[in-house]
């Protein structure tokens, strides 16, 4: 009985250490992550319990990186709504705002134009009482060189709230340009265009001659045009679309001499030439062209009915 009696205690002692070695469940922390319950674990057991929690805490780590870039990408995305936003708040208020509409067009560099001509323009009632910001300046110059053909230079400037400004520079007029009951002023490029004022009395007075209407000399013919008026000495010339600049001399007959400038002085020697011969022999022809030095016609009678200053 006594070798009955032994065998229990043995069992227990061999039992000991494997009930030693059982780790008990971890317990929750409130976020989440588990809390090593105290043990009687082996040394190798809490090495590996370590290197555990170290893994965890650099997998929370990416993940919480991971979850910044979508923050940090959207914030200029933001930026960029909010100023969209502002941009058209600030296009509606230019647009409909009374303070930025144009109420008048203002005018600089006027010198012999009557202002009123331009107040009273009907082109600018497409600008007046439209927002600053639609004015076209190129399409504004456009109709303002079509209407006034007396300025040489026109540009305008669009300001801020609602200022235009129209700036003008007028041609020079030279001579008095008159087809049939119409007078205009002409500068030396030929532009013809309404006077304004009175003229000039050094100014030529140039009557067009012929049935065509709407004649223009070219640049060239306008300076024959002034070097005749010195040499005659008149204000009073004609000019023809075919036998060019003339007057009419003293002696009563009616001079051409042409439309070329290049033989101007050769021709005018010719023609003092011609005149003293005629009045050597007492001669009164009715026309005297001299288109060139080597075309000289003289008519005894007019040939151009209704054609005489």
């Amino acid at each position: 009985m006594s070798r009955t009696a032994a065998t229990p205690v043995a069992t227990r002692r061999e039992e000991a250490p494997r009930l030693a070695s059982v780790v008990l469940p971890q317990r929750r922390r409130q976020g989440g992550s588990r809390v090593p319950t105290p043990s009687r674990a082996r040394p190798g057991t809490r090495t590996a319990a370590r290197s555990g929690r170290r893994r965890r805490k650099a997998s929370r780590s990416r993940r919480a990186a991971r979850g910044a870039v979508p923050v940090a990408l959207s914030l200029p995305r933001l930026a960029a709504a909010s100023l969209a936003g502002v941009f058209g708040l600030l296009v509606a208020l230019l647009w409909m705002h009374p303070a930025f509409r144009v109420e008048k067009v203002q005018v600089q560099g006027l010198v012999r134009t009557d202002p009123t001509r331009l107040q009273n323009w009907t082109g600018f009632a497409n600008v007046v009482g439209q927002p600053a910001v639609a004015v076209r300046p190129e399409d504004l110059v456009q109709r303002v060189r079509e209407a006034f053909p007396e300025f040489r230079r026109v540009s305008v400037h669009v300001g801020f709230p609602n200022r235009v400004l129209l700036v003008v520079e007028e041609r020079d007029p030279v001579l008095v340009w008159i087809e049939g009951r119409e007078t205009f002023w002409m500068d030396e490029e030929g532009v013809v265009f309404y006077p304004s004022g009175a003229a000039e009395p050094t100014w030529p007075r140039v009557k067009v001659m012929g049935d065509e209407p709407g004649v223009r000399p070219s640049p060239e013919q306008v300076r024959l045009l002034l070097s005749l008026a010195q040499k005659v000495g008149s204000r009073e010339l004609v000019y023809h679309p075919e036998y060019g600049v003339g007057w009419r001399a003293p002696e009563g007959w009616q001079v051409y001499l042409g439309h070329a400038l290049h033989d101007w002085e050769a021709r005018w020697q010719l023609y003092q030439a011609l005149r003293n011969v005629l009045l050597e022999k007492n001669q009164r022809p009715e026309v005297i062209r001299l288109l060139s030095t080597r075309a000289v016609v003289v008519l005894p009678e007019a040939e151009e009915e209704g054609q005489q200053p």
